[in-house]
This record gives C-alpha cells, sequence and structure tokens, in this order.
C-alpha cells in the first residue's frame, strides 16, 4: 500500500484544509484504537489523509472529475454538489494509489455515512466531525460528548457520538435549506434501531 509520506506529499491542500486533515488522522488513530483495535493503523492514516483531498475543487471540477472518470451520479448527489468530493476522492484514492477497497469506501462515505457502514467508516465520519481543530458548536458538542461518553466507560460511546454528529449534520441541511441524504438518514434510523434494541433508547 502506498505509505504516509507519499499520500501527504501528494496533498495539494490549503494551510487550512491541511490542519483540519491531520487533526483527522490523529482523532481517527485514536477512536480507531479504542473501538476497532484490529484495523491497520495505515489504513486508518491513509483515509483520513485522502478524504478531503478534493474538498477545495470548485463545483465544476468536481462534475468534470465525475464526467471523465464515468462516475454515475443520483439526483440527490447531483443537487448536492458540495458531498462529491467524498466521490471523486474516493476514486483517486483507488485509481492513483491504489488504496483498499475498505479504505476507498470510507472516504466516499465520510459526510454522509451508510447504513451498513464498516468499522473505518464510522471510525473516519466520527473523526472528520470532532477533529481538535473543529470550532464550531456542535463540532465542539459532539467531541466533549463522545470523551465524555469513552472516560465513563459507556459501551455505547461511539454509536452515541455516530448519532450526535449525524443530527447535527441534518439540522445544519435544514436549517440552510439543503436536501437531507438518504445515506444519513438510514444511517442515523439504524444506530438508533441498534441501540434501541440494546435498551438504549
Amino acid at each position: 500500500m502506498t505509505d504516509r509520506n507519499t499520500l501527504l506529499a501528494s496533498l495539494r491542500l490549503s494551510d487550512r484544509r491541511l490542519t483540519h486533515t491531520l487533526g483527522v488522522e490523529k482523532a481517527a488513530l485514536t477512536i480507531a484504537a479504542r473501538h476497532f483495535p484490529a484495523l491497520r493503523e495505515e489504513e486508518v492514516s491513509a483515509a483520513a489523509l485522502l478524504h478531503d483531498c478534493t474538498k477545495e475543487w470548485t463545483a465544476a471540477e468536481q462534475l468534470a472529475f465525475c464526467d471523465s472518470q464515468g462516475i454515475g451520479l443520483d439526483a440527490q448527489e447531483k443537487a448536492c454538489v458540495k458531498v462529491l468530493h467524498g466521490r471523486t476522492a474516493a476514486v483517486l484514492a483507488e485509481r492513483t494509489f491504489g488504496l483498499p477497497a475498505a479504505v476507498c469506501d470510507a472516504i466516499r462515505r465520510h459526510s454522509t455515512l451508510c447504513e451498513r457502514y464498516a468499522p473505518l467508516d464510522a471510525v473516519l465520519f466520527l473523526a472528520d466531525f470532532t477533529e481538535e481543530n473543529r470550532r464550531s458548536l456542535a463540532c465542539v458538542r459532539c467531541r466533549e460528548y463522545y470523551e465524555g461518553l469513552w472516560r465513563c466507560g459507556d459501551p455505547h460511546a461511539l454509536e452515541k457520538a455516530l448519532v450526535f454528529g449525524l443530527d447535527a449534520v441534518i439540522r445544519e441541511n435544514l436549517e440552510d435549506g439543503n436536501l437531507i441524504l438518504k445515506d444519513t438518514l438510514e444511517s442515523r434510523n439504524a444506530i438508533l434501531y441498534r441501540l434501541s434494541a440494546d435498551g438504549q433508547g
């Protein structure tokens, strides 16, 4: 697999975006070690480093890349261009760096999650939302909520924090008059069903 230094050197990001990316890597490694110690550190790191590698592309650049690479977009994705960087970054991760499917899937889903998410998907979503450089109130609250649950030994700390983050994403989109993507709703509901089945609802 492509080594970390090569991935890091490939990034063409603003200072602000690079700081965020390194924060996500740090948070992802911590979250993975806590909840999924079997995950390979190099895969966690790779997913974090590349998750926003196309974030600063314009909408036109995102759409042109999707067209040139044969990336089929559904109606929701075409109407919500701001999440397309997950699709384009995942394709770069696969075709340029030959990264494993699990890494590319996590990159693709990092803004929305999905109903049947994998461990690395959950790690990257939460790390992206809670990394230490995030200053929005929702991100700060989610970070504090998760850390509090973890310190208290709550066995469902990860799942509860994911719901907190998904709820925040949904609220933001509602306030901005944006679409609520199907994957976001389905992942939230799936986690709540599982928590309810475990007596946590």
